[in-house]
């Protein structure tokens, strides 16, 4: 059996499952975000584990691999009111949520022990780790600095043009019915108030540069795009913020040998057998690490550059069960 963790809305999921039964692998069990889910049985002396979700047992005994690419393990009871009392209530159900994450967080670490692709506990990315990281592997970094002073701040902006994102996930944010991404953004000199101290930034010395790179890794492979976003007011400095009247040219890109072996470096170090990393190359042909997400956008390289990773994964998956 396979198992996999994902969303219902990830169409990398779903291409790399019809691979899958194209290749002969039928036994799929498919966990979205907000599946419920109960636990029939957590025998730790016997190591047994049994599971029910849409109608189904799944017993991990029978997992052959294991594929986390999104998402969370849902429990399936929903917050009752325990107490009359609305702080003993609460106290209460954050007890027992604590619980739940608990028994989680065993389930997904008894999957991490199987041949599996991605890893639930490395899945949120920290940036600051992440730079460190790829310098101690031998990977340009931009200088950047945190700070909650303004002046410190102001001083690091004077040094010539900077960017500023988020030290951790660009999370979306709703409001009156609408979506709003975070992007990447230069800071302008009115950007800072008065104050003289605000919550934490991260800026870094903003990077020229010919063009970007999308590589995605899978164990050992390594897959890069180059994307020509730099002609577009739009996305010359964060590509995410797209242009669909005016598309950015992204085309295969065949990183040099000495770069792969600082990624897969990186991936050893890290722990992470799946990642999808940005780069900078600059005019005078310098490689920039940016950032790794761990459970990126896939399709986006797989399509414009023909690569196909959908199927080349689900090829991985049947070969490594028969192993």
């Amino acid at each position: 059996m396979v198992l996999i963790m994902s969303e219902n809305n990830d169409i990398t999921t779903d291409r790399v499952i019809e691979w899958l039964y194209f290749f002969g692998v039928t036994d799929i069990v498919r966990i979205n975000k907000g599946d419920k889910i109960i636990i029939e049985k957590i025998d730790i002396q016997n190591n047994t584990i049994i599971l029910k979700t849409k109608d189904k047992e799944i017993d991990l005994r029978d997992i052959a691999f294991f594929w986390y690419r999104r998402g969370l393990l849902t429990h399936f009871t929903e917050k009752e009111i325990v107490f009359e009392d609305a702080d003993l209530n609460r106290q209460a159900n954050r007890f027992l949520n604590f619980e739940w994450h608990i028994c989680r967080d065993f389930i997904l670490y008894s999957l991490q022990q199987k041949k599996s692709l991605g890893n639930f506990f490395k899945s949120e990315a920290n940036k600051p780790v992440n730079l460190r990281i790829a310098k101690e592997c031998g990977l340009e970094i931009p200088e950047s600095i945190i700070s909650e002073s303004i002046a410190l701040l102001k001083n690091f902006q004077n040094n010539g043009p900077v960017i500023t994102k988020p030290i951790g996930e660009a999370l979306s944010l709703g409001y009156k019915e609408g979506n709003y991404r975070i992007f990447t953004t230069e800071v302008k000199k009115e950007f800072f108030t008065d104050e003289k101290t605000i919550f934490p930034t991260l800026l870094q010395k903003k990077i020229e540069k010919q063009f970007e790179i999308r590589a995605f890794v899978m164990y050992e492979k390594i897959y890069a795009m180059a994307i020509f976003s730099q002609r577009n007011s739009k996305t010359n400095i964060d590509y995410r913020n797209y242009d669909f009247e005016k598309k950015n040219r992204m085309i295969p890109y065949i990183l040099p040998l000495a770069l792969q072996e600082k990624i897969l470096n990186f991936m050893q170090k890290t722990g992470l057998d799946t990642g999808s990393f940005d780069f900078i190359k600059t005019p005078d042909n310098r490689y920039v690490f940016l950032e790794v997400n761990p459970v990126g956008v896939i399709d986006m390289v797989s399509s414009h550059c023909n690569y196909n990773i959908e199927k080349e994964i689900a090829e991985m998956i049947k070969n490594k069960m028969c192993i």
